[in-house]
């Protein structure tokens, strides 16, 4: 398994990716008009773009033996929550390919986050996870990541109140 840093040059694989990943995990219960929106705004071209030539964000592949991409995570710190200290990295996105869960790969890319946070000297680590996604929560409950707060995730025409988790690095 390798864990490497995206670059502007993966731009089309990255898309694929998160597009794909983003489907698996949500296409079952929302509305397919309300998922294409959001799909279209927040993984376009730009939008990819500017995450992947950006300094505030890092996009890491995982890579198995074989060389195959099979999941992500995207890490932000120009961003925040009102309840945590300002020294903190978001771990915006983490997704696994769903022919790949279930075999530690999800775990690979949250202790790559952790670790770079650590080397990048950022105190906290946060996340916000989908309040109905029970089997996230508790993945992140068993390494060490603590429920502190809500946030707002508007998605379409709903307004969700989703679960905020943090761990110290």
């Amino acid at each position: 398994m390798e864990i490497v840093r995206v670059t502007i040059d993966e731009l089309k694989q990255y898309r694929s990716l998160a597009r794909k990943t983003f489907l698996e995990t949500y296409e079952s219960n929302t509305d397919p008009q309300q998922l294409k929106d959001y799909m279209e705004e927040h993984f376009s071209n730009e939008a990819s773009v500017a995450e992947l030539a950006g300094d505030e964000c890092a996009v890491f592949f995982l890579k198995d033996d074989n060389g195959e991409t099979v999941g992500y995570c995207k890490l932000r710190w120009d961003t925040t929550h009102e309840l945590l200290e300002p020294n903190a990295m978001e771990l915006q996105r983490i997704y696994v390919l769903g022919e790949y869960q279930g075999n530690g790969y999800g775990k690979l890319l949250l202790k790559h986050a952790e670790q770079y946070g650590r080397e990048h000297g950022f105190d906290w680590i946060w996340l916000c996870v989908y309040y109905e996604n029970h089997g996230a929560i508790r993945f992140y409950e068993r390494e060490g990541w603590v429920k502190f707060g809500i946030k707002e995730f508007k998605f379409g025409d709903g307004v969700y109140l989703d679960p905020v988790m943090k761990k110290k690095l």
